[in-house]
Formats: C-alpha cells, sequence, structure tokens
C-alpha cells in the first residue's frame, strides 16, 4: 500500500505442473495482477513467450511497436507475442484486474502460423466475453497441476476466442472468403480446385490469394490443422495410432508416421509414452 492507500500492484500466482514437453510446449506463467494508478508499464517489453491476457475489472490501455494502441476495457483480451515489443496499464485514476496464462512452445506456432494466435486486442459482447473469461479460470484451476490437460485446455479457448472475438479495432468478416476457405480446409478433404472453384476462383489465384491472406498455401494450411487434429486423438483418446490414422485418411502407418515427426518431433508412439 501507498502513503495514500492505492495500489501500485498485487499479484499472485497459480502454482503449476513444472514438467513441460519440449517437443510439445506448456505454460510457465500463470496469475491474477491487479493494478492502479502507477501500476502502467513504462517502457515496451519483450516477453519472450506467448501470453494471454484476460482484463477482469477495470480498464485502460495498449500499444506495440508497430504503432497500435487501443482503450482497453473489461472483458478484452490481449494475446501477446513473443518477439512484438509491448506495454500497457490502467490509465490515471483507473485500474487494471487481469488473469493471465504464459505459454510457449511448437503447439502453439501452430495456432499461430494457421492465424489463430494473432497478436493485439481481441474484443467480443460483454456477456459472451465474461462467460470466456470465467471458463478460462477454471480450466486453470482444473489444470494447474497437469500441462497436458491445461495445454489441450488453452487450445480450446484460443480457438473459441476466435469465434467469438474481432481483433483491434476492425470486425472479421465471418463471411470473408478467407474464412470459408480455412473452414473447408480444416474439416474435409476436398480437392482444392474444387474448393477454389466454389469461391470463384482459378486454383492459382486461389492459392496465391491465401497464402498472401493467411500466410500459408492451402496445402499447408490444411496438413498444419490435420497434425493438430492427430495430437488431440493421440492425447486424448484411447484409440490406437493405426486407427487414428485411418480416421485422418492415412492408410500408411509409416507415412503417417513421418507426416506426424515433421511437426512434432517424434513419431506418435513416443509421444503417448513421454
Amino acid at each position: 500500500m501507498g502513503k495514500n492507500g492505492d495500489v501500485a500492484s498485487n499479484h499472485i500466482r497459480v502454482e503449476l505442473d513444472t514438467e513441460i514437453d519440449p517437443l510439445i510446449g506448456g505454460v510457465s506463467v500463470a496469475g491474477k495482477v491487479y493494478k492502479k494508478d502507477s501500476g502502467a508499464m513504462v517502457h515496451m517489453r519483450y516477453l519472450g513467450s506467448y501470453a494471454v491476457l484476460y482484463v477482469m475489472d477495470g480498464g485502460g490501455w495498449y500499444e506495440d511497436e508497430r504503432g497500435y494502441r487501443s482503450k482497453v476495457s473489461k472483458g478484452d483480451v490481449l494475446i501477446i507475442h513473443p518477439d512484438v515489443g509491448h506495454r500497457y496499464g490502467p490509465a490515471p485514476g483507473q485500474h487494471w484486474h487481469e488473469l493471465y496464462l504464459v505459454f510457449q512452445g511448437p503447439i502453439f506456432d501452430l495456432w499461430r502460423d494457421a492465424g489463430y494466435l494473432k497478436s493485439g486486442l481481441w474484443k467480443g459482447e460483454s456477456q459472451v466475453m465474461e462467460e470466456w473469461g470465467k471458463e478460462l479460470e477454471e480450466y486453470l484451476k482444473m489444470y494447474a497441476m497437469n500441462q497436458a490437460h491445461l495445454v489441450s485446455a488453452l487450445q480450446l479457448m484460443i480457438a473459441k476466442l476466435s469465434s467469438i472475438t474481432y481483433s483491434g479495432t476492425k470486425k472479421i468478416r465471418r463471411d470473408h472468403w478467407s474464412t470459408l476457405a480455412m473452414k473447408q480446409l480444416a474439416g474435409s478433404d476436398r480437392d482444392l480446385h474444387e474448393i477454389a472453384g466454389e469461391l470463384g476462383m482459378s486454383y492459382e489465384h486461389f492459392r496465391k490469394s491465401f497464402k498472401k491472406e493467411v500466410g500459408l498455401s492451402p496445402l499447408q494450411y490444411r496438413n498444419k490443422q490435420l497434425a493438430i487434429r492427430a495430437y488431440h486423438l493421440i492425447m486424448g483418446s484411447e484409440d490406437s495410432v493405426k486407427e487414428i490414422a485411418r480416421k485422418l485418411g492415412f492408410y500408411d502407418d509409416a507415412y503417417f508416421s513421418k507426416f506426424f515427426k515433421k511437426y512434432y518431433g517424434v513419431a506418435p508412439n513416443e509421444v503417448r509414452s513421454m
């Protein structure tokens, strides 16, 4: 407490399972922070990891080295990237109460590459965002001492976030061609030329436009989504690796193992034995 009774910053950390698999990733730090007045950051910070911050109460501002600055309100979510300088905090006379998780690893790099983990401010309808924040907090309480479950829960919350919010100040059009294409690519093994045709494009135009928009070619995006699905099935079900391979459309076990190892560095059977 200060002389005038103001609290600059109170920090409560959550005890976590410290056994993080470097081939997958995990949550390294989590907790709640309460800031008031002088609790705002003065200099740009490079975190070196990803972070998600849910503003439980209060508000303030956020800015990063890319020139982006925005007002932050209760219910908003900040996604921080390891390599993006940033700072944030309460405005004068305001307070800021946040729930945060700091995380890293190859599995989250995949989410970033796929466009679901964009750096910056995410907003949505107040009631929906409040429910999202409560669910995130509940998962943290349930799985703090189990990294595998916590990583799976965090991925679920990232996926939900992208469907209930818009990024920055410009709302994402849900009928945008790239959003439709991403859904088609992630949920089916349909021919890429057929998808391009339904979007009114030649395949070459579709391929170039998709890569410009998403950062990956349609085939690269599909394969990364397939790798994520494979990991979830391997870690979240009792099906054999062979059964999972068949579910995902692989009929050559050696090829499936090679495909999986390309993304995670180990064979499917090795992941379960870790």
